[in-house]
Parts: structure tokens; sequence; C-alpha cells
């Protein structure tokens, strides 16, 4: 199923004239909601991390992505990153069904805890510590987006395309194979052009149009039926 650039939606591809609803001013989050989110962090650390939480190596807690940026919109995330130096693979699977076990909203936004390990490469242009309450990395809202449409066109179809092969096949490991290079291809994105890069807005085009969750949502379905096989 290809779409004609006409039919994507581009309207969520977008510079804001301010920051989210999370902050104050450019410089100051709002302290009620950095109250709220450092909650849903103690909330992660006393269900997830237990007796062991302090063992572990807890470098900070920072909120990134769009809603601590300009480009942000009704559908972004409330990102939510949790640094460690230690237990990166325990934590981060923690963190995963911690978010698909709570679900967790505020101001109809989605709050996504991630498990970052401190040496990972990380290229978003805005990262906010909520536990040194300061910018670590302050974005530029003189940021003009500039699209290669017909690429866009071509590479958001070609993955179209490939989730609709992946949603009609029952091989986990082809599904998970197709997941893996819709990652790949934004974080090359992320690494060579930024935020704005095509790769990335490919990727949230193809999640604001729920395609990414139709291919998730199929792979844990066929997972559960060849668990109860």
């Amino acid at each position: 199923m290809n779409k004609m650039l006409n039919e994507i939606d581009l309207s969520k591809i977008k510079v804001n004239n301010g920051l989210s609803f999370l902050f104050e001013d450019e410089n100051t989050l709002n302290p009620i909601y950095r109250d709220k989110l450092l909650n849903i962090f103690y909330f992660f650390s006393e269900k997830l991390i237990g007796e062991n939480q302090n063992i572990i190596n807890i470098l900070d807690v920072t909120l990134t992505g769009s809603l601590v940026n300009y480009n942000y919109n009704e559908n972004s995330d409330i990102d939510l990153h949790i640094i460690v130096k230690d237990d990166y693979e325990l934590l981060s699977t923690k963190a995963k069904l911690f978010n698909l076990k709570y679900n967790i909203k505020m101001e109809d936004h989605f709050v996504e805890v991630y498990v970052q390990k401190y040496d990972e490469q990380h290229s978003s242009t805005g990262v906010y510590s909520l536990l040194k309450n300061k910018w670590l990395v302050k974005p530029d809202k003189k940021i003009n987006i500039s699209l290669d449409k017909k690429t866009l066109e071509k590479k958001y179809n070609y993955f179209l395309n490939q989730i609709d092969i992946a949603l009609a096949s029952d091989n986990i490991k082809f599904i998970k194979n197709i997941i893996d290079k819709i990652k790949k291809f934004r974080q090359r994105g992320l690494e060579n052009n930024g935020e704005y890069s095509v790769e990335n807005i490919v990727f949230k085009l193809l999640r604001y149009d729920g395609y990414l969750k139709k291919i998730y949502d199929h792979l844990s379905n066929i997972e559960i039926k060849n668990v109860l096989k």
C-alpha cells in the first residue's frame, strides 16, 4: 500500500513558537510537573528495582524528546530517561514491562520510561535533568525544517510496505528484523542529521499513523500464541 505525499499528514512536523506545557518559560521546568515526573521515577524504582535500588548506580533522570524541544505535538510522548552505569539490560527490560503495565499519562501525553546507559550515544537537541533541575542540552528554537519531500515519500512507503509484509507473517524472527531495520534507519538519521532528518521524520510519521503500534501488537500476539501452543 503506497501513499502519495499529499496523503501523508505532515501537519505534526512543525516548529512551535514556545516550549510545551512542561515549562514555565524557556529556562524553567514547571515545579509541579517536575515533582510528578520524579514521583513516576520513584514509583518505577519501588515497583521494578525494589530492594536493589540502593546498589544500582543511577546517574541522572532526564527529560528528552519533542516535549522538551520546539517540535512537539498532541501525540508526543514524555520521554523520561533513567541514566544508569550498570545493570542496563535488566533495567531496560523492566522499563518496557513498566510502560506496558501502567500506561501512565500526564495531560493526555503518555510517559515513556526508558533506561539509558551512561555512555550511550544520544542525539537529542533538548535534554533536561530532573535531578539537577537544569538544562543539559538547551534546544534552539531558531530552526527551519527543510524537507526533502520526494525522499520522505519514498522512504515512508518503503517501510509502510515492509510493515504490511510483516503483518502478513507469523515468523517472529522476520518481524523482529523489520522492526530492527526501522530502528537502525531512524538512528542513522539522528546520528547524521539530527531530529529533523528524513529518517527520524519517517519514523515519527509511522508512529503517528499507528503503523508501529500495529507491528508491535502483531509481534506480541504471535509470541503469545507460540507460548500457548
